[in-house]
């Protein structure tokens, strides 16, 4: 059986617990952050994406892991 698609929104300092957390339960397709310095960065393999990439996938969740707080 498939796991479910997650994309992971936030790559910041909790990158490396969310792939241990989430990878046991679902499939990450990538990470999705607004700072475009990060685009093209991968940790364990997955990579880190814009905003508008997520109009070209297809997946079942979207989990905030981003932590900023002006």
């Amino acid at each position: 059986m498939s796991k479910n698609k997650v994309v992971l929104f936030g790559f910041g300092g909790i990158a490396d617990q969310a792939i241990s957390y989430y990878s046991q339960e679902y499939e990450i397709l990538c990470y999705i952050d607004k700072d475009s310095q990060k685009w093209g960065v991968t940790k364990q393999g997955i990579g880190v994406c814009g905003p508008s990439k997520l109009d070209g996938l297809e997946y079942d969740k979207v989990v905030i892991t981003s932590m900023y707080y002006p």
